[in-house]
This record gives structure tokens, sequence and C-alpha cells, in this order.
């Protein structure tokens, strides 16, 4: 809708981790597969898109699991 009504030459996106599910400042509640689809919608216009990230108020959105320690073999 955006870009078929304005037609821009450009586009800058913020998509932080304050728009995923669980974010208690947020409040869009997206999964990380809804904001990916968003994503991939506005890469299909094919117009220089800058993407910028920010905001987080719940990091087990964007940190990585911890690494399950290993046993070590002899």
């Amino acid at each position: 809708m955006v870009n078929s009504s304005y037609n821009p030459k450009c586009i800058v996106v913020q998509c932080g981790a304050d728009s995923l599910v669980g974010d208690p400042i947020g409040g869009f509640n997206l999964t990380p597969k809804a904001l990916a689809k968003c994503v991939k919608n506005v890469m299909k216009w094919e117009k220089p898109t800058l993407f910028l990230g920010g905001g987080n108020t719940c990091f087990k959105n964007v940190l990585p699991p911890p690494t399950p320690k290993h046993t070590q073999h002899k």
C-alpha cells in the first residue's frame, strides 16, 4: 500500500526487536517469522532500501540461546 500510494524512490525501514512478541513496551507482538515476511515484502519492491535495527527491552528475542556444554571425549 505504501509503495503503490507514494511510489518512493528509496525506503528506510526501522525493524527493531521492540516489535517482536514478548517486548513489554513495543506492543506489536510480531513473531520473528512475521517480521521476516515484512522484510521480504519490502524487498519485492526492488528499490534502494536501508534496514535499521534498534530498540529492545526483551533480550530473549535477540540474543542467541546459550551454547550447550559439550563433554570432551578422550
